[in-house]
């Protein structure tokens, strides 16, 4: 009975230690929808360290979508722990070479037809203001050359 009670005991210390050890994981809220009229939107909120929070601010982000845009698409929904390419750009704020909408919590990126898209970009941080969005505006491309950027540019002669 003794060595049972040690063994409970070693085995509850080991729980211990290794929730003590373990790395706190984050979870990223993404969403990826395609309208009607041809953009996709790629929306990136901010971090959170729970499952279910991430899942909660994923659907607080669809259901104006879903109320005011019938005919829209949501082509993924994503609580990853890391993002890559354009997506990981949001995220940081970086320069990206894509119209975008800002707002406190989330970044849009949107692709698509590009005579309409610096239009769609502002009627979507409008939309989100009037939705309750304290403030939101669309970032115009941008883009900051990376070395690997410099490297490929033509030298002059």
């Amino acid at each position: 009975m003794r060595y049972l009670v040690l063994a409970g005991l070693m085995f509850a210390l080991g729980l211990l230690v290794v929730s003590l050890d373990a790395p706190e994981r984050t979870y990223i809220p993404v969403v990826r929808l395609r309208t009607s009229d041809g953009y996709f939107i790629t929306a990136v909120q901010a971090r959170t360290h729970d499952p279910r929070q991430c899942d909660k601010a994923n659907d607080r982000f669809l259901a104006p979508i879903r109320r005011g845009c019938p005919t829209c698409v949501v082509e993924s929904v994503d609580c990853g722990d890391h993002l890559h390419g354009f997506e990981q750009a949001l995220a940081s704020d970086a320069p990206v070479p894509l119209y975008t909408v800002a707002a406190h919590g989330i970044r849009l990126a949107l692709v698509g037809p590009p005579g309409g898209a610096k239009a769609s970009c502002e009627a979507i941080a409008v939309q989100m203001m009037l939705g309750g969005v304290p403030a939101a505006s669309c970032v115009f491309p941008r883009s900051d050359p990376g070395p690997a950027d410099k490297a490929l540019s033509p030298r002059p002669n």
